[in-house]
């Protein structure tokens, strides 16, 4: 991953780090100048970062 993340994008690997469990992606500087807890996943206050978030994992995969 480059470090020119946009906002959203930056939202959405935090939500996917937090929703993954995946702390290496929560330990970026980049993601975490956003503040997004693991309540407000659960709770699916951002949908859409989630939906992006989901989008970026399978993108990965392949």
């Amino acid at each position: 991953m480059t470090d020119t993340f946009s906002e959203k994008t930056a939202r959405a690997i935090a939500a996917e780090a937090l929703t993954y469990k995946r702390p290496s992606l929560a330990d970026s500087p980049k993601v975490q100048a956003f503040s997004i807890t693991p309540d407000q996943v659960k709770e699916g206050n951002d949908k859409r970062d989630r939906a992006l978030a989901t989008a970026l994992n399978r993108f990965k995969r392949k």
